[in-house]
């Protein structure tokens, strides 16, 4: 008995049953679309963080290389200050 009522409950209300299981598919789609453009979004979002941190590794690399390349110029040209002196004293002396 109870299943003449169940088709013809179904039989009358197909369309409306249609429509609305054509609808939780359409917002199941759209969920699932949005959950995997997330998804992607975040993985993106974690290669520019390491490529970010593998950056700033790099700035500090160079920035520590810079800092010995300043020390060592400062050296040289100290040298050559002295040098120049020197060059100076032994060319006036040859006066």
């Amino acid at each position: 008995m109870w299943i003449k009522e169940m088709l013809f409950f179904v039989k009358e209300w197909w369309f409306l049953i249609s429509v609305l299981i054509g609808m939780f598919v359409g917002a199941y789609k759209g969920v699932n679309l949005i959950n995997n453009t997330l998804k992607d979004i975040k993985h993106e979002l974690e290669l520019w963080n390491t490529r970010m941190k593998q950056a700033e590794e790099d700035r500090r690399n160079i920035r520590a290389t810079l800092k010995e390349h300043e020390t060592r110029i400062g050296k040289n040209e100290d040298n050559i200050i002295v040098n120049k002196e020197r060059i100076n004293i032994l060319y006036n002396r040859g006066k």
